[in-house]
């Protein structure tokens, strides 16, 4: 080898001429590398922002679906509940909320509380024999121990309701008013079951007869649920423009345009 060339020299003709072998010239064949690997890295970026979408559209889906009925109970805030009045008067009948849908609000007064044992921290539950319904309320229900041992007179309409073992005399002796949110049974959560058996066994009630009050459950109250469904929404929209974002760069490098 001649002592004129040097090392640099040696290396830039060898890849010269394998270059040449290939007969790829030497700028076409960094263009293609430069292409495949942005081809490559576009394609990643494609995938993983697709599965990145598709996990927030489920995931927020499934929160905006569980999340529903409190926004549409939030969104009939403003409107007069349905007055079911005074349940104690003959004209009343607990048929009348079969029809009613679910997240109405209602108010009743006179109601007579049977079966009012069951409690936690925060709320008490009893069963109403007029209305056929669980109510749950966070306020303390009257006392009726003072009235075990006492002789009421009582009219037919209370007699007849204790022979068929639906209360207990001193029931009548106590009262309790509310207003909340009705929930039909056939939309019933799963927190109620053990409480829908007990009831029903108690009171002797079928099960598809009895409802759900939830006394002071206002719709005011339900504004989270409209800043959880607004931020899923923002969420699905993000991820998505990510999405499209990554889809139009790789067709973009698929085609040959420049980015």
């Amino acid at each position: 080898m001649s002592s004129d060339w040097k090392d640099d020299k040696f290396f830039e003709e060898l890849a010269r001429q394998g270059q040449d072998g290939l007969n790829l010239p030497a700028k076409e064949a960094t263009t293609d590398l430069d292409k495949l690997g942005r081809l490559r890295e576009t394609r990643l970026k494609l995938t993983l922002r697709t599965l990145v979408f598709l996990g927030a559209l489920l995931a927020c889906g499934h929160i905006m679906r569980l999340t529903l009925p409190d926004l549409e109970y939030f969104l009939s805030r403003g409107q007069a509940p349905v007055d079911l009045g005074d349940l104690r008067t003959p004209e009343f009948r607990a048929s009348v909320l079969d029809s009613l849908p679910s997240n109405t609000l209602v108010s009743f007064r006179n109601d007579v509380i049977t079966m009012d044992r069951i409690h936690t921290k925060e709320h008490e539950f009893y069963f109403s024999p007029l209305a056929l319904c669980i109510v749950r309320t966070a306020e303390p229900l009257p006392d009726k121990s003072g009235y075990e041992m006492l002789t009421n007179e009582m009219n037919d309409w209370e007699t007849d309701l204790v022979l068929k073992k639906k209360a207990f005399p001193e029931d009548f002796q106590v009262r309790f008013e509310g207003t909340g949110r009705f929930i039909h049974h056939q939309d019933l959560p799963s927190w109620t079951r053990p409480l829908l058996a007990y009831y029903a066994r108690g009171s002797g009630t079928p099960v598809e007869r009895i409802h759900l009050v939830l006394d002071g459950e206002l719709p005011q109250n339900q504004w989270p649920a409209l800043v959880i469904c607004l931020a899923a929404l923002i969420i699905i929209f993000i991820t998505m423009a990510l999405f499209i974002r990554a889809l139009r760069a790789h067709l973009r490098v698929s085609k040959g345009v420049p980015a």
